[in-house]
């Protein structure tokens, strides 16, 4: 049964956990690989060949997923939780396309919950509240941070706004590089990796097929580059068994606890709640990670072996934290508890809706004609000026001199 101790923050600065994983089927799996390195293997000082199956950075991808619904809101289960979305709209201008004048076409909607730095994206901080609208998000954040060039940063003020606005970019981090100076960084009070031990390549290949015209003289009607019938092209592909493979979890509970008091300085009533609410929505999101969202790409199809589930998902075990041990209905009762009593914290309404408006990008011959009539327009206004006059300052040629 449940006293309730088990839905705290545990004691303890840190919280740092492992969980026994293996292929759902066969032996091989594909790890994440890296742009001119491949897979990351590397090996410990004792020989042991290590590989990396899922990095950090991906792993905070991963656990946000768990939480999302319909590509960019939040699942049911946590109504009520804040987050922010942008809707990116397509502005026709006279100069631009004349047969859309006045014309917008809305093409898709993106939140912070999906958004790579979760709040610091370009379709959020440029993003306005409506068209009508001339301050950006961005603008909004800097005045809510209080944020004053050469002065230190207020941090109880920016984790207390960005509680407001987005809970989970509390625990997943965000470096608001385009923000000012870029002195505003968060850093992951949750992480988690992947690694296998003690692994062997398993090679394997095949081939790129196309069985219409493979001379390749046929080209497509219209405006398509791309040539038709390619040759087959033969590949080769690496994948790898394991001894094991490890899931590692790691939770800053210090951390949760300077957020709660910087979020609760003015509510000492509330003071614990919004480090119970970040440590169980940390829980939460590890457990259904675990047992729905192993399939980490098409030859990369995990899960917990037998020995660790019952450990990990349902039974007593001082490895664990104590609410991943709880039946799932009983973490999300609490959350949305929570979720209630902390609604002073949160925006109103919770979700905020933004709007991105873009337009067609110019091609280099429209610029350079935009270009030319502004350049002809500055050298007419110039011929009226006396000659020799020194309005405009001293010419390059004067200055070299």
């Amino acid at each position: 049964m449940n006293d309730g101790s088990q839905l705290e923050i545990p004691v303890g600065n840190r919280l740092m956990f492992s969980v026994r994983l293996a292929p759902r089927q066969g032996d091989r799996f594909q790890p994440t690989g890296f742009p001119n390195i491949g897979p990351g293997i590397y090996r410990r000082p004792g020989g042991m060949q290590m590989l990396l199956v899922e990095s950090s950075q991906s792993m905070a991808n991963r656990l946000e997923e768990t939480i999302v619904a319909d590509g960019y809101s939040i699942i049911k289960e946590l109504d009520g939780l804040p987050y922010v979305t942008s809707t990116i709209k397509i502005k026709h201008e006279d100069d631009i396309d004349p047969e859309q004048k006045g014309k917008s076409e809305d093409v898709v909607t993106t939140s912070s919950l999906v958004e790579p730095h979760r709040l610091n994206s370009d379709f959020i901080l440029n993003a306005k509240r409506d068209s009508n609208n001339e301050e950006t998000f961005a603008d909004e954040l800097i005045k809510e941070f209080q944020f004053e060039r050469y002065r230190p940063v207020n941090w109880r003020i920016v984790v207390k706004t960005l509680f407001k606005y987005d809970p989970n970019t509390l625990l997943h981090g965000a470096f608001f590089s385009q923000l000012k100076d870029g002195r505003i960084k968060i850093p992951r009070a949750v992480s988690a990796f992947i690694e296998a031990e003690n692994v062997e390549p398993a090679e394997s290949g095949g081939v790129k097929k196309n069985i219409f015209d493979l001379s390749s003289n046929l080209e497509f009607v219209g405006n398509i580059k791309r040539k038709g019938g390619t040759q087959m092209i033969p590949f080769n592909r690496t994948e790898f068994t394991a001894e094991k493979i490890t899931a590692y979890f790691n939770m800053d509970l210090s951390l949760l606890r300077e957020y709660d008091a910087a979020v609760t300085k003015e509510k000492n009533d509330c003071s614990g709640k919004v480090a119970n609410f970040l440590y169980l929505l940390s829980v939460y999101k590890i457990r259904r990670f675990l047992s729905r969202g192993l399939r980490l790409r098409s030859s990369c199809d995990l899960e917990v072996v037998d020995e660790e589930k019952k450990a990990a998902l349902g039974s007593q075990s001082k490895t664990y934290p104590p609410a991943l041990q709880l039946d799932v209905k009983t973490i999300e009762a609490e959350l949305q508890r929570l979720i209630r009593e902390l609604r002073i914290f949160f925006a109103e309404p919770p979700v905020t809706k933004l709007e991105t408006c873009m337009r067609p990008k110019r091609n280099k011959k429209e610029k350079n004609e935009e270009a030319g009539e502004a350049n002809a327009g500055t050298d007419s206004a110039r011929t009226d000026e006396p000659e020799g006059s020194d309005s405009d300052g001293p010419s390059d040629e004067d200055s070299e001199e």
